[in-house]
């Protein structure tokens, strides 16, 4: 199967985004510099990718109200209208509380949970998206690899199982769930009514698989240098556990996304008519 020049140019600017989108969840992987203006880039590629698709957008959402449109297409125009909305929100409040860009506002602390929201948000609408469009994404990967089909299904599915795993444990051992849950928690509330700037999110010292020292949570939020004492890791070191992490984080929600897809097509799928 060859690939059209049209369709390899988008994989490649899906690769990049997805590759800047995980590096987003360690604020300090490169620089604080680097995690501002990159959200910014990211947001762009995001529109920019949009475009590209502006025709199946455009006719998506002039039927979407209307009988007759696939399930799959009125989800994924859903998903990508709330990805959108997602990262807009990730963007604008990162931008209120800025430490390298002349957009941050004083006492914009408060904005910091929905930060951690709408950015954990992101990555499950990124990975429920690549699981809608996931027949595609094997079809293309499969048709590139050298190998016999049996062959390449054996070492896919490995492989699979890998990254979940380590998805799985990634979702454990970080503060994901927190991201989600803290913007309405009682305590947060609490500390906004009161003008009282919230503690430094626990999250901002914790680091997938390892130990205290600047990690995964710094990515989210503008909060304080690294609490712990363990020792860094390495610039490289650093930026591959990071993706990691967060790659197999989204490709638990993708998996997640195609199992549900299957297993909704199985229950709606039309009865053979019985024999007398």
């Amino acid at each position: 199967m060859r690939i059209a020049k049209k369709t390899l140019w988008k994989i490649i600017l899906d690769v990049c985004m997805l590759s800047l989108l995980v590096l987003m969840y360690q604020k300090r992987v490169i620089s604080m510099h680097f995690h501002e203006v990159g959200g910014l880039i990211l947001f762009g590629l995001f529109l920019f990718h949009n475009g590209l698709n502006w025709k199946w957008v455009k006719a998506v959402s002039s039927k979407i109200f209307q009988r007759g449109l696939p399930p799959h297409s009125r989800v994924s125009w859903l998903v990508n209208v709330l990805l959108f909305i997602s990262m807009a929100a990730t963007v604008i409040t990162g931008l209120l509380m800025s430490k390298t860009l002349p957009t941050a506002i004083q006492g914009a602390y408060f904005v910091k949970p929905w930060h951690y929201f709408s950015a954990a948000a992101a990555l499950i609408l990124t990975g429920i998206h690549l699981g809608l469009h996931w027949k595609y994404l094997r079809t293309v990967l499969l048709s590139k690899l050298p190998l016999p089909q049996r062959t390449g299904t054996i070492i896919g599915s490995a492989f699979l199982v890998l990254v979940l795993t380590f998805g799985a444990y990634s979702l454990t051992t970080s503060h994901f769930s927190a991201w989600l849950s803290d913007p309405f928690q009682a305590n947060a509330v609490f500390s906004e009514s009161h003008q009282q700037p919230p503690t430094e999110h626990s999250g901002d010292s914790e680091h997938i698989g390892g130990g205290k020292h600047e990690g995964c949570g710094q990515g989210l939020g503008a909060g304080k240098g690294a609490q712990g004492t363990a020792p860094q890791q390495s610039g490289m070191q650093n930026v591959l556990s990071t993706m990691a992490a967060y790659v197999s984080i989204t490709a638990v929600f993708s998996f997640l996304t195609v199992v549900l897809e299957k297993a909704l097509l199985l229950v709606h799928r039309p009865k053979a008519p019985q024999q007398d």
